[in-house]
């Protein structure tokens, strides 16, 4: 899901999938109506098991297209261990956990369950961020909304993110930048584990700019391509260092940057330069 950010640029929402056993949906909605201004936040529920296909098939889509996951436990099932029995969660919402912490990564995965239950967990979620709510509640959105907030930090955390400006002037990605004069800072604050592209395209053939080699830093700038016309960088985190960009003709460009492994932009604009 994209949205507007200012006249020209666009920013994409952080994609959340819920995953929960059909009566733990209550809370699976509530954390999605706290969240969707946030997120773009998708439900289990919501179409994303198909007829005609396996439950692991369709996983494997849902894998493929979200940037965090969250799961509701609930005090569901019995289990014996040692002769002791237990109360546990539902065996498939704790796979579709373990899917979604293989692929994500420990910090990008979460569970929520209700406050006062001892639930036995696999020891294997050890380190996975969980939130709880309280249950029974009259108002299930209130209940879960210091869970959101956890859930907003992990995102904060792993977001790719442009400071107004840099050592060497405004910065080029920066909200509200649309024109630049003689010359401009490069510059974004990337975390570990994750990777930042830059596409330049749609670039006026009177337009001329250039690069400071002495200030690269971390940034991988290729070559112009000018059967594509266009331009890639590549910053991998952590790394927050700035380039300088020298402007030497006047022109417009499009500037579109993407996180690791997302075809979907995280910002699109256009930049007039001017010398």
């Amino acid at each position: 899901m994209l949205f507007y950010n200012g006249d020209l640029e666009i920013m994409a929402k952080p994609r959340l999938f819920i995953g929960s056993s059909v009566e733990g949906l209550p809370v699976a909605r509530a954390i999605k109506a706290e969240l969707d201004f946030d997120m773009d936040v998708t439900v289990w529920s919501q179409g994303v098991f198909k007829l005609s296909h396996s439950p692991l098939e369709d996983l494997s889509t849902v894998l493929e297209n979200s940037d965090f996951a969250s799961f509701v436990f609930l005090p569901e099932d019995k289990l014996e261990i040692r002769g002791e029995e237990k109360t546990t969660v539902r065996d498939n919402v704790v796979f579709e956990l373990g899917l979604f912490y293989g692929k994500l990564g420990r910090d990008r995965v979460s569970y929520i369950m209700p406050r006062g239950y001892d639930l036995h967990l696999p020891s294997d979620l050890t380190g996975v961020t969980g939130g709880t709510f309280e249950s029974p509640n009259t108002n299930m959105q209130a209940s879960v909304g210091s869970y959101c907030e956890q859930i907003r930090m992990q995102v904060r955390m792993h977001k790719i993110n442009f400071p107004a400006t840099g050592r060497f002037g405004p910065n080029i990605f920066a909200d509200g930048v649309s024109m630049l004069k003689e010359k401009c800072s490069f510059k974004a604050n990337v975390p570990q584990g994750n990777e930042l592209i830059i596409r330049i395209s749609n670039i006026d053939k009177k337009t001329s700019y250039g690069y400071d080699v002495s200030s690269f830093g971390d940034w991988v700038v290729e070559p112009y391509d000018e059967s594509k016309n266009e331009q890639l960088a590549k910053l991998i985190g952590p790394s927050n260092s700035d380039m300088c960009l020298r402007i030497h003709a006047e022109g417009n460009i499009n500037i579109q940057a993407y996180e690791k492994d997302t075809p979907t932009p995280i910002l699109s604009k256009n930049v007039l330069l001017i010398p």
